[in-house]
């Protein structure tokens, strides 16, 4: 009697731990995992083609070496002084190993300077055309093929360039909190509305990158108390936001997507950091 109770405690033992071994057929077992996400998810996409039409093309430069040192038109057929489309043109300063053919015309605009360090951090040209290499030498022979301004002699040449957008623009915070300024705005005198390009002073060093949203800031202000006679710091208020599309070292450029008030240079934009 007690061996086969030994036996028979063995076999449920043994079916027990069995048991435990092969769960039972659709049960799922549920082990925690962690998701890894990206640092700054998107807050919404915008399709390029619905804000290309308002975006400039300008080209930064840090230095005005890098844009005196550039080839250069100094001349026209037919003994033009302007050139249209359509129009040859010739041109110095390229290498006989380049390997150019298709080039975009600029032309100096203008310096900026840092609104805080009072620093020199960079300068602007403004794209005003295009061209193709017809005949590489000394000179080299171009065709004016696209222009949206006459072109002068000493108009700057540099492979082609374009707004290097992708089909959707992913609109997210930066991963650091940043601030920083305006630099310039579409209508400098009166100041700049939705829909229009502004330049800032924030760019790859500080973090920025193509999508990311700042928000424009009110500047810091303070108001007398009636009955104390003292300065009472004021809030500050966010009157809008701006979309940055081309990011360069130090400066950016933006379009403005909402605003309560125009944009004037020096207005301060910041971002929090990723979650804000």
């Amino acid at each position: 009697m007690y061996k086969l109770i030994k036996v028979c405690a063995l076999i449920i033992l043994s079916y027990s731990i069995e048991s435990k071994e092969l769960p039972a057929a659709g049960v799922v077992v549920l082990k925690p995992e962690v998701r890894v996400e990206p640092k700054s998810k998107a807050l919404y996409t915008i399709p390029s083609d619905d804000l290309i039409t308002y975006f400039n093309n300008i080209v930064l430069f840090d230095t005005m070496d890098e844009y005196d040192n550039l080839p250069y038109i100094f001349g026209f057929n037919k003994d033009k002084n302007m050139g249209g489309n359509g129009d040859a043109a010739f041109a110095l300063g390229f290498n006989a190993d380049d390997n150019i053919s298709a080039l975009s015309m600029i032309k100096y605009k203008k310096k900026y300077i840092d609104p805080v360090t009072g620093k020199l951090i960079g300068f602007k040209a403004d794209v005003i055309g295009d061209a193709e290499v017809m005949q590489l030498g000394v000179p080299t022979t171009l065709l004016i093929t696209d222009i949206t301004t006459s072109i002068d002699s000493g108009t700057k040449l540099i492979p082609r360039t374009g707004l290097d957008l992708p089909l959707t623009i992913s609109v997210k915070n930066p991963d650091i909190a940043m601030s920083g300024y305006v630099l310039e705005t579409e209508a400098e005198g009166v100041g700049s509305g939705t829909y229009t390009v502004l330049a800032i002073n924030l760019g790859q060093k500080d973090g920025l990158q193509q999508g990311n949203i700042l928000y424009l800031m009110e500047k810091p202000r303070s108001v007398l108390d009636p009955y104390t006679n003292k300065k009472v710091q004021m809030p500050i208020v966010k009157f809008g936001e701006v979309i940055v599309y081309k990011v360069g070292d130090k400066i950016s450029l933006a379009i403005i997507s909402s605003a309560d008030r125009p944009v004037l240079p020096t207005d301060h934009v910041v971002a929090t950091g990723l979650g804000s």
